[in-house]
């Protein structure tokens, strides 16, 4: 069985019951979340074997966060906790179209705090694809610890990356893009939304691809309703978006998109066919998490994703 290490930030994400700013809403729901964390429970609800590495609180939101990721069979190993520090807190609302608006509280949080002697009894070897980004590349010292987890996995182990670009919580904007550039070079995979595209300077995916030399690597672009594109050994392909049902929340369906793809990828091969059935698969995980409450537990089984395909081209909607 494939096993895969995902590293990044820990966190509850504050869901707003109202469509409305965050600062205006009268209440929320209280989920798991946190990008790679997400991806972690993606992936391990698809059938892969999972470590998550992060630091956690010892107040009762990391207790609970540990308790979840337990109860889905992510290996917790190597999860570190840090007694001063509390948990990362995000307040999300989501508008009428779906789409999130995030408020993040974040200062010297325990998920921040992750140190190199954290990472040091890591061996490469043992894992058959390492994931991280998001979030947890804003802050020290958890963006150096993850910059050498990086180097150490670079070249070793298949690595997938998700910038997943927060600016706001960016601490040191030149060494993030340095840092980021350098990782949107060599990452083997590496998935990006429009608006991280957008935000990097670059309006088309194969001008991004020439400009960081990706031509031989998998580039994602992902495009909401409007479906996703990629670009490896030179060749471009299209998948379009599937529609679930009633769009409730869009929180969690880049993650369902990342967890489901890197699953089929490593299952199926490193070729053109297998990256446009993981295309496939991303995309009817993505549609499931959007008619669900975003984060965490949200994320599709194995068999629900296969059962909406299976569906799927029973009227003749398969994979184009």
């Amino acid at each position: 069985m494939k096993k895969v290490l995902c590293a990044g930030e820990a966190l509850f994400d504050f869901i707003s019951l109202d469509k409305v700013k965050v600062g205006f809403s009268k209440s929320f729901e209280k989920r798991v979340g946190g990008s790679p964390l997400n991806v972690a429970i993606g992936i391990a609800r698809l059938g892969f074997k999972v470590s998550y590495l992060t630091k956690l609180s010892n107040d009762s939101f990391g207790e609970a966060i540990f308790e979840f990721l337990s109860s889905e069979g992510i290996d917790m190993n190597l999860v570190k906790f840090d007694p001063k520090a509390k948990t990362t807190l995000a307040f999300v609302s989501v508008d009428e179209r779906g789409i999130p608006e995030y408020e993040f509280y974040r200062d010297g949080m325990a998920d921040t705090l992750l140190q190199m002697q954290d990472i040091d009894k890591i061996q490469p070897h043992s894992y058959d694809l390492l994931h991280f980004g998001s979030i947890a590349m804003c802050s020290y010292p958890v963006a150096n610890t993850l910059w050498e987890l990086f180097k150490r996995f670079r070249g070793r182990t298949l690595i997938s990356f998700d910038p997943n670009i927060r600016p706001q919580l960016v601490e040191d904007m030149e060494s993030y893009i340095n840092m980021l550039e350098k990782i949107l070079r060599d990452a083997d995979i590496v998935k990006m939304s429009v608006e991280d595209m957008k935000w990097l300077g670059w309006e088309s995916l194969e001008d991004f691809v020439k400009r960081f030399k990706r031509e031989q690597k998998v580039t994602i672009l992902t495009k909401g309703k409007m479906g996703s594109e990629a670009i490896f050994n030179g060749e471009k392909i299209f998948q379009r978006a599937y529609n679930a049902g009633r769009v409730v929340d869009t929180t969690g369906c880049g993650d369902a998109f990342m967890a489901a793809f890197v699953v089929e990828f490593l299952r199926d091969g490193w070729n053109m066919e297998s990256l446009k059935r993981s295309l496939d698969f991303a995309s009817a995980a993505a549609a499931l998490v959007s008619t669900r409450k975003g984060a965490a537990p949200s994320m599709p089984t194995l068999t629900e994703v296969k059962s909406f395909l299976e569906k799927r081209i029973e009227l003749g909607e398969g994979m184009l």
